[in-house]
């Protein structure tokens, strides 16, 4: 099969790694099992991008309409007063949608929907494709695919990696929401298939649109596993990592630091990792708990190093989603954490959540919701050298292994093209 993925963030992505990831591993186990891929993505920084070993896969990257593609492609530096205005401009928007409640309206990627939609066509008319997969976010993605199935009839798989309407991190308020809605409907509506990464994100969308929906989680490439490289001195020190953003109203690392001042003089023996961009908001905690020398903050790594820290730590750090009126989160990081080799220390939500549920099915780690006494009475067994249960099921790791879940997802397309090219005869 010839299939066109379009997927604005593919790797090497900066602030979207694990957004990349997914149409990513398509892309290489697809090839891999013969079919023709074409990538249609965004520019990339030539100094960052990676010689793939592949002989079948053709990445066509779009610029936005707003920049020039040789800026965007390395071949001459942008000024300064242009990245300062760019920036601006995207600090600007970004203020906006959040005061209006805008929700995806406003996003500054709906600006490549033009110049991608043309490259499209322009690549399906040379040599036409059979199946196109979009995901989802942001919307411009789906919207050149839904466009493309009106104008062409190709097979399209729309797939989310997180709602578009009633998105957690986005929320769009009346009348935008309203908009957002009606614009989702009328370009996914037309999809022939529709994927995304849980079963109750699978069960909201099934509320909505009435075409097959399955559910294919995000899970890790065993291909990426770093060679055990020990990082940090020996000096005693009990360390916790956390890799990846925050979202503050969304996670709530707090009820660990609460714990953790509870500790009194034991606190000493622990070293809390944070690398994410999140550093104002972890700064306040840090001050209102008086943990400074406890709780490091460090900035954001590339996946390299990231993978190669969840490995040498002694305890991984996840939050889960702490939005009781979201439900369905499972987000590409527990993935990493699965397969690190370290125990995973569950904080959030004491719902039975999706992410919950998995890290105790798969015997990787505890979860302990919010409660600061519990988290306290955890770290107090861990500073006295009583290490967390850790039984990893080899059954449910080898469910979650990139090359399984494209392979199980190329077969719910081909199976379902199938079903449309009958209905099409």
């Amino acid at each position: 099969m010839r299939i066109l993925i379009i997927a604005y963030y593919f790797p090497p992505e900066t602030y979207a790694t694990m957004a990349s990831l997914r149409p990513y591993s398509w892309a290489k186990y697809w090839h891999r099992s013969g079919h023709e891929i074409c990538i249609l993505t965004t520019p990339k920084n030539r100094d960052e991008v990676e010689k793939h070993p592949w002989t079948n896969v053709h990445i066509e990257e779009v610029p936005l309409p707003v920049l020039r593609a040789k800026n965007l492609s390395g071949e001459k530096d942008l000024s300064t007063e242009k990245k300062a205005k760019r920036g601006n401009l995207r600090e600007r928007l970004i203020a906006l949608q959040k005061n209006l409640g805008a929700g995806s309206l406003l996003y500054g990627s709906n600006l490549w929907i033009f110049n991608a939609l043309g490259k499209a066509i322009e690549l399906h008319r040379q040599q036409p494709f059979d199946v196109v997969v979009s995901t989802y976010s942001p919307p411009a993605s789906p919207i050149v695919a839904g466009i493309l199935k009106r104008k062409f009839d190709i097979f399209w798989v729309a797939d989310y990696r997180d709602l578009w309407h009633d998105n957690a991190y986005t929320r769009a308020k009346f009348p935008f929401a309203w908009i957002e809605d009606r614009l989702e409907n009328y370009y996914v509506g037309k999809a022939d298939l529709i994927t995304t990464v849980s079963e109750p994100l699978a069960a909201q969308l099934a509320r909505r649109f009435r075409q097959p929906i399955r559910s294919i989680e995000n899970g890790f490439d065993l291909e990426e596993l770093p060679e055990e490289r020990y990082l940090f001195p020996d000096n005693g020190k009990i360390r916790v990592a956390y890799t990846g953003s925050i979202y503050p109203g969304k996670q709530d690392p707090s009820p660990l630091f609460q714990a953790i001042q509870e500790l009194g003089t034991e606190k000493n023996r622990l070293e809390i990792l944070f690398y994410t961009f999140e550093s104002d908001y972890l700064n306040s905690l840090i001050s209102r708990y008086n943990l400074h020398g406890v709780v490091q903050i460090n900035s954001f790594i590339n996946r390299i190093d990231c993978l190669q820290i969840q490995k040498t730590v002694d305890l991984l750090l996840f939050l889960d989603w702490n939005d009781p009126t979201t439900e369905g989160i499972l987000t590409g990081k527990i993935f990493e954490y699965m397969y690190s080799g370290v125990p995973v220390l569950a904080l959030g939500s004491d719902r039975g959540t999706v992410a919950s549920q998995l890290i105790q099915e798969a015997g990787i780690g505890v979860c302990l919701g919010n409660s600061s006494k519990a988290i306290a009475d955890f770290l107090r067994d861990l500073v006295k050298g009583i290490r967390p249960d850790y039984n990893p099921d080899r059954n449910v790791l080898q469910r979650y292994t990139r090359e399984k879940l494209a392979a199980t997802m190329l077969e719910e397309i081909q199976k379902h093209q199938k079903r449309f090219l009958g209905e099409n005869r």
